[in-house]
C-alpha cells in the first residue's frame, strides 16, 4: 500500500479512536448522557460528531 495512504488511514483510526474515547469518558461521567448514548447511539454519535 502507498505510504500516503497509510498515514491518511492511520490518521483517521486515530481520530476515530479519540471520539469514541472522549464519548465514553463522558458517559462515565454524566449518567443522563450514558442512557441517552445507549438508547439511541446512533442519534448521539451523529449530534456530537456535527454530522
Amino acid at each position: 500500500m502507498h505510504e500516503q495512504m497509510k498515514q491518511i488511514i492511520s490518521q483517521a483510526m486515530n481520530t476515530r479512536f479519540e471520539f469514541e474515547r472522549k464519548l465514553i469518558e463522558r458517559a462515565l461521567e454524566d449518567e443522563t448522557f450514558k442512557q441517552e448514548l445507549l438508547s439511541n447511539p446512533k442519534a448521539v454519535y451523529a449530534r456530537e460528531s456535527g454530522e
